[in-house]
């Protein structure tokens, strides 16, 4: 199972191959990657380091440098989508949902990260991940 801190729900929606440094990048693309080939599969969603963290050369000691700030952002992008920290659920399911919530958002949560700016996850919540089909858009619009 793929563990993920809640606002990596909006990044990998702009992850461009950029990051921390390449080993980070590289996890990242390999998660992100994971996560296409397999829609389906049970991610569990956190407020705190995650296995994308785990390449972050902000990582110190199982604690990001900046983990109070980085904490408020999974927790307002988790409040948002009614998803708590260690709740279980399909990929496409949580990144759809997160799709549709956050791009009003991205002002209020990510407008102190460094990559807010470059608008690249701007750019890709709008575009949206390829795994949205019609029929896990329905199942979303049932669990509502």
């Amino acid at each position: 199972m793929i563990r993920l801190r809640g606002h990596h729900l909006l990044c990998l929606h702009g992850f461009r191959g950029l990051g921390y440094s390449p080993a980070f990048a590289e996890n990242m693309q390999r998660i992100k990657s994971t996560l296409l080939d397999s829609p389906g599969r049970e991610i569990e969603l956190l407020d705190s380091p995650d296995d994308i963290c785990a390449e972050c050369p902000n990582l110190l000691g199982g604690r990001c440098r900046e983990e109070e700030s980085v904490q408020k952002k999974d927790r307002a992008v988790l409040g948002r989508l009614l998803l708590p920290s260690g709740s279980r659920t399909p990929a496409y399911y949580a990144f759809t949902k997160a799709q549709r919530l956050a791009a009003p958002c991205l002002e209020e949560i990510c407008v102190s990260c460094q990559w807010h700016n470059l608008g690249y996850c701007k750019d890709g919540l709008e575009q949206g991940l390829p795994f949205a089909s019609s029929k896990m858009l329905e199942e979303i619009d049932e669990r509502k």
